[in-house]
């Protein structure tokens, strides 16, 4: 029975590319181990080694001796009736019905759905290793609430970046149009089986998904996922971070209803606002991003769209903002001038 400091070692390590033999060598001679008990434990073989192993873990990471010790948990417990949920127990049944060979590719956000399912995952002691994609919009506090609480997530730094691709398209993304999701995000596991928080009830779209898929796109082939909480409600969600004291951001606490990208066209209007209130230098990086793309013009001479339709970045900001077509956007304001940044 594998231990959070066990797969948190083991991930770690060959993040950094060392072998176990490499790894102990690298180890403080006072605190050095061989790599056999190394092995012994990721396994989870030795649950609790002692604070002169774990300081030595600490040097080779570079990480603090407390966030070694919060480690010192074991990730799973029995599967019976009497201690879950029925809803809990289809879901790690078929978390582990679907177990690949080589584990999962546990897609982590660090919004409530993906900690209930990093959860899960846990519970059903299968092989699994769990990554963050790094949007270049992430809350920091969020980062630094998963690096804090979730140390097991591996992060992923996309080639690009969403102020990047505002002026390479010269135009922003929307609920239509979200040609940031491919780059910044569904990029990662791509060949493997990978395990997700979506579920149906988030939206329309969402409702069609299914409890396993396969990705068919170009590119994208031989990616498949398996969506274990699909048929879960929000309040079942709730319950179980309530039940079994899971930890989770304190945006939550503050008023926002989602956790994601600064600015995402999913989110309502008022969150998205809320949002680039609350980081300015975001808010900065995509004025920046929309003046440079105006400023550019097509190869025949002729304008983008957004400079045609706006005469500034704030202008082209605040529509962006408000979820509206450009033209209920020019009528609103037309009648009632709008909040502008």
């Amino acid at each position: 029975m594998k231990t959070r400091l066990g797969i948190y070692l083991q991930s770690k390590r060959e993040q950094l590319q060392l072998s176990r033999s490499e790894f102990v060598l690298q180890m403080p001679k006072e605190t050095r181990i061989t790599s056999s008990t190394l092995g012994q434990i990721e396994r989870g073989k030795i649950k609790t080694p002692p604070k002169k192993r774990l300081q030595g873990f600490a040097k080779v990471l570079g990480v603090k001796l407390e966030t070694l010790q919060k480690l010192l948990i074991v990730t799973s417990v029995v599967l019976t009736v009497n201690s879950l949920f029925p809803r809990e127990i289809s879901a790690i049944k078929t978390i582990r019905q679907y177990e690949p060979i080589e584990g999962y590719h546990v897609a982590f956000s660090g919004g409530k759905d993906s900690i209930v399912v990093l959860d899960l995952v846990k519970k059903a002691q299968v092989r699994y290793r769990a990554y963050m994609s790094l949007t270049t919009v992430d809350p920091p506090d969020l980062i630094h609430f998963i690096k804090e609480h979730y140390p097991e997530v591996n992060f992923l730094k996309p080639k690009t970046s969403m102020f990047k691709l505002i002026i390479e398209k010269h135009s922003l993304p929307t609920r239509i149009g979200r040609y940031c999701c491919g780059p910044l995000k569904e990029y990662a596991g791509k060949g493997e089986f990978t395990i997700t928080g979506i579920r149906a009830e988030e939206s329309s779209k969402r409702s069609k998904r299914k409890m396993f898929e396969e990705d068919t796109r170009p590119g994208m082939k031989g990616k498949m996922y398996l969506n274990p909480i699909i048929n879960w409600t929000t309040l079942d969600v709730w319950d179980h971070i309530d039940h079994y004291n899971l930890r989770f951001p304190i945006a939550y606490e503050e008023g926002m209803n989602r956790i994601g990208c600064i600015g995402c066209p999913l989110a309502t209007p008022i969150t998205r606002r809320k949002e680039l209130e609350k980081y300015p230098r975001f808010k900065k990086m995509y004025l920046k991003a929309i003046r440079i793309a105006m400023s550019e013009k097509k190869q025949n001479g002729e304008s983008y769209a957004l400079s045609v339709h706006f005469k500034d970045e704030y202008e082209a900001l605040d529509w962006w903002l408000s979820n509206l077509s450009i033209k209920d956007w020019k009528n609103n304001k037309s009648v009632k001038q709008l909040k502008l940044w």
